[in-house]
């Protein structure tokens, strides 16, 4: 859900500095932070933050790195996962199917 969000908050974003310009710092900076908020916490938002021009030119250093980082501990745009992410998603996986079956057996 956040990835639509996001990618609808950059489209936005990239219409309304097209629209006014520079005028509007307050207003950049509030778009700025809300696309920013997001994407730090959805790696596919992340991608679309660091790829979109318009967000991408109002971005601080820091918040592309914190950006990059988001991207890079989410293992997007690998081939494959590192032996952590695929030891966490098969812990997860199997705490999923134990509730799963759990919820399964009280029927």
């Amino acid at each position: 859900m956040a990835y639509s969000v996001v990618r609808m908050l950059a489209a936005w974003y990239a219409s309304t500095l097209a629209l006014i310009g520079e005028r509007a710092t307050m207003t950049i900076t509030r778009l700025r932070r809300v696309v920013l908020a997001t994407a730090l916490f959805d790696a596919y938002a992340a991608r679309d933050a660091l790829q979109n021009q318009a967000v991408y030119a109002h971005l601080t250093s820091d918040e592309k790195h914190e950006l990059t980082g988001v991207l890079a501990a989410s293992g997007i745009g690998r081939r494959a996962l590192t032996a952590s992410q695929n030891d966490a998603l098969i812990s997860t996986v199997s705490r999923a199917e134990k509730q799963v079956r759990t919820l399964l057996e009280r029927r």
